[in-house]
């Protein structure tokens, strides 16, 4: 954990941004969509989460806390058309929601009802296009870094309160029967032993899949992102999850004490 931006090669963007505008261009946008699916109704509650968390990030960090909300409003600006079109979440099943929302901001143009500073745009495009991916480019500057960092921390942690407030498994398509009878994987356990998350290739049953929130919190960078994932408490809450099988019982024990040893090590 780090709450210093050691990689930044520039002074953090200072530009205001005019939240009433933004406000009003994202309900704007969502308005077109069904807000009685409880998706689409998860991911606006989920965006504002988000918006918080950055915004509460960046201003620890000492850099624009202004722009940082905005790129919590917008970094899942592409979800709604993917639940639209895939009717869920899978960015594999033809939309990814990065890159769809990159395209939406900066190639259909709608970025100009939420920001008219044209020299956050490319913050704002980086940040969306790679808060969803498993790692970040190389090309990224000090700058760019930053927020897409600190986009991506606010985003783990809310979905550590999505998986604890919500059905898991009406969201993800998978039943508790799937998680209880399928096998955990040793690629999976070897990502936690390796304090890593865990990427889409080495999943190979529904249990993997369920276990991929918990291998999150070994890609929180920053100490103040650390503190708002203990003070709510819901990753705690998590580890409370039993498996039925022996087999699964025992590798989700050595799961937990890779991620209690990796608290131990970051709190």
């Amino acid at each position: 954990m780090t709450n210093k931006t050691f990689f930044m090669m520039e002074m953090p963007h200072n530009e205001a941004v005019v939240k009433e505008s933004a406000l009003s261009a994202f309900k704007h946008y969502t308005a077109g969509f069904d807000q009685s699916n409880f998706q689409i109704a998860n991911k606006i509650r989920h965006t504002w989460h988000v918006a918080e968390n950055s915004e509460r990030i960046a201003a620890a960090l000492g850099c624009n806390a202004d722009l940082a909300w905005l790129i919590g409003v917008l970094h899942d600006i592409g979800r709604f058309e993917q639940i639209r079109v895939v009717h869920g979440y899978d960015d594999s099943k033809g939309i990814d929601h990065g890159d769809y929302g990159e395209s939406l901001l900066f190639e259909e143009g709608i970025i100009s009802e939420f920001i008219s500073d044209e020299s956050a745009y490319e913050i704002i495009r980086k940040a969306v296009k790679y808060h969803n991916k498993y790692e970040l480019p190389n090309s990224l500057t000090g700058e760019e870094l930053l927020y897409c960092t600190i986009i991506r921390d606010a985003d783990k942690i809310d979905n550590f309160r999505g998986f604890h407030e919500n059905d898991f498994y009406s969201f993800h398509e998978r039943t508790p029967e799937e998680v209880q009878t399928s096998i955990i994987s040793d690629g999976v356990v070897d990502c936690f032993v390796r304090h890593k998350t865990i990427p889409f290739k080495v999943i190979q049953s529904a249990a993997d899949f369920f276990l991929i929130p918990y291998a999150l919190i070994f890609g929180i960078t920053y100490d103040e992102s650390m503190q708002i994932i203990i003070q709510q408490d819901y990753y705690r809450k998590m580890l409370d999850f039993e498996f039925i099988s022996v087999d699964n019982r025992a590798k989700f024990e050595i799961i937990k004490k890779e991620i209690r040893k990796h608290l131990d090590y970051t709190v």
